[in-house]
């Protein structure tokens, strides 16, 4: 059996070790962790690796729906397993009871989200040098005015000062709280590890994905 196992990048820090430690063999490909600023840009560049590897018998992608990006991707010569899911907020958040309050709620972040290279700190900084503190307050109050909750999803790492320096100033210009909030890798150890699982799906060669999957 010969695997790949196409992984996000905004997720690469919190599952690497995962990935590290399977108990069989797989080529990994990392995509850039920027292309879910637009899903049409993931899904082509998705398809495209998918396409590169037509070898593989079995190809694991470390994505859920993200923005429908994975809408109509499919592999004709190899099986395709993933998430059955909205993202990976669903994918780390989803186990706790308040997941669907929160969801509706809150503005989710983590250290990969904050490592991207338009992450939420930049275009704050990009916004507050080309319009000002007075008008970039009103373009945040339109955009997330609706918002309670900065949720930070807190996987495998430790919340350094100067990451809370970055949601502190994130919180207090989009009139939030902040919550740092564990989150769970099991998902995608259960993606990664090939376990059966309500959450994972497995489409036979040539099978396109469609949204009626994730229902």
């Amino acid at each position: 059996m010969k695997r790949a196992i196409i992984g996000c990048g905004i997720i690469r820090n919190d599952i690497e070790s995962i990935v590290e430690s399977l108990p069989y063999e797989a080529d990994v490909f990392w995509l850039d962790a920027d292309l879910h600023n637009i899903p049409e840009n993931l899904k082509t560049v998705l398809q495209e690796k998918i396409d590169e590897l037509c070898d593989y018998d079995e190809i694991i992608i470390t994505y859920a729906l993200c923005g429908n990006a994975l809408l109509g991707i499919k592999s004709d010569h190899s099986k395709l397993i993933f998430i059955k899911g909205d993202d990976c907020i669903y994918a780390n958040m989803c186990h706790r009871s308040d997941y669907m309050d929160l969801r509706s709620s809150s503005i989710f972040l983590s250290r990969g989200w904050l490592s991207t290279r338009r992450n939420a700190d930049v275009m704050y900084r990009q916004t507050l040098e080309k319009y000002g503190e007075r008008r970039t307050k009103m373009i945040y109050d339109a955009m997330y005015g609706n918002y309670k909750h900065l949720v930070y999803m807190k996987l495998e790492d430790e919340v350094d000062d100067e990451t809370m320096e970055k949601l502190e100033k994130l919180a207090e210009v989009m009139d939030t709280d902040i919550l740092i909030l564990d989150g769970s890798l099991e998902m995608y150890r259960e993606l990664l590890e090939l376990k059966d699982s309500e959450h994972i799906i497995r489409l036979e060669p040539g099978t396109p994905v469609t949204l009626d999957m994730f229902r």
